[in-house]
């Protein structure tokens, strides 16, 4: 998932900026000195390949080329094969597929898609008990600012709220000439006001938040 993260900054930049400095031959270089092992290579998720495919298309409208084309089409045909979403677009519902599994490992005789087996399963989803879940484990304030700033309203009003929220709540501050939000592990003050912050949303969501443009990704996907 790094290199993917890696290669769509460094695309990003170059459609940005028209400069392909980050994009010559040794323009980074790294120090590999890991604190733990990484996962296998054979380990990809679906969001790794999301940064990838977006960094090709972009690099092909700097370099003339379609990559991306034959990679998007066999991506969509994984994502088919898999099974993952329903006819309607939305994904398949995990604890229905989970209980039709069951069913079927016990009962040899019942068809997955007989109407009566997957209302069975249904029955045993809706009266299996659930476990109460962590908190989201994720930079959630983050990614809500990313989502605004791309898919937000028409003139802007949820994206202004968060960010004043973030000048008022995330402890502003300027070092070496960059403007940052220090981490904070807090979640909430006792007035419940969300005040956690962790590197990415410090470092990069609020930045790129306020850089970009009411659907400034589509933009340079469809009209480059």
């Amino acid at each position: 998932m790094y290199s993917g993260h890696l290669l769509l900054m460094v695309s990003l930049y170059r459609m940005l900026f028209n400069d392909d400095k980050y994009n010559e031959e040794n323009a980074l270089s790294f120090t590999w000195n890991p604190i733990f092992w990484g996962m296998g290579p054979e380990n990809i998720f679906i969001v790794c390949n999301q940064f990838l495919i977006i960094a090709m298309k972009y690099n092909d409208s700097r370099d003339g080329t379609n990559v991306v084309k034959e990679v998007l089409s066999k991506y969509s045909a994984a994502w088919k094969e898999k099974g993952m979403m329903g006819d309607n677009g939305l994904f398949i519902s995990c604890p229905i597929t989970f209980a039709l599994r069951d069913l079927i490992a016990k009962e040899h005789d019942l068809s997955p898609d007989y109407p009566a087996t997957i209302t069975q399963a249904r029955e045993i989803a809706a009266n299996t008990p659930t476990k109460p879940e962590p908190p989201f484990p994720r930079p959630v304030f983050g990614y809500i600012l990313l989502s605004a700033s791309e898919l937000g309203d028409d003139d802007g009003r949820t994206l202004r709220g968060l960010l004043n929220h973030v000048d008022r709540f995330f402890n502003p501050t300027w070092q070496d000439g960059g403007l940052y939000y220090p981490v904070n592990p807090r979640q909430a003050d006792d007035d419940g006001k969300w005040t956690e912050v962790e590197p990415f949303t410090g470092n990069s969501a609020v930045a790129y938040a306020r850089l970009n443009v009411r659907g400034g990704q589509r933009k340079m996907w469809e009209e480059p």
